[in-house]
């Protein structure tokens, strides 16, 4: 795998996360880290206001 480098701000990046219980996901990270989650079909997103947004 190659070694990560360092992200340019602004630039999007996303990470994907499967997760069996999704109720207890969203709580954990979205305390975690603040997330705010939306519905989209077939998937949740979740994004935050501070250091960069994820996908779950």
């Amino acid at each position: 795998m190659p070694k990560a480098g360092r992200y340019h701000e602004g630039v999007p990046c996303w990470v994907e996360l499967g997760a069996a219980g999704l109720g207890r996901a969203r709580r954990f990270y979205g305390g975690l880290f603040a997330w705010e989650f939306v519905e989209l079909p077939g998937r949740t997103v979740s994004r935050s206001s501070g250091c960069g947004s994820s996908a779950a």
